[in-house]
């Protein structure tokens, strides 16, 4: 037996898991300004998760991506205006 799609919680469904934001028309949207906080987290979890699969595979590989995480995460602080403690600057 094979349950219509109908019945299948959008919750529960992989692509609701993925991050997929549809609109009120049926219509997928992919602009990035559209994107939720949660589907934002969602995307930048999956891209570092397959950094660390890759970098974590050897010593040199895996201290060379948390020096470029660290510098990274300074680069995304200035760009929202706070310091290295996360405090906003004045």
């Amino acid at each position: 037996m094979i349950l219509p799609s109908e019945y299948i919680l959008r919750r529960l469904s992989k692509s609701a898991k993925i991050g997929e934001v549809w609109d009120d028309n049926g219509q997928e949207m992919n602009d990035q300004n559209d994107m939720s906080l949660v589907t934002r987290h969602a995307s930048l979890s999956r891209a570092c998760s397959n950094l660390i699969d890759d970098a974590s595979l050897t010593i040199k590989d895996t201290k060379f991506l948390l020096n470029e995480i660290e510098l990274l995460r300074g680069k995304i602080k200035e760009m929202n205006g706070l310091n290295l403690h996360g405090a906003k600057r004045s």
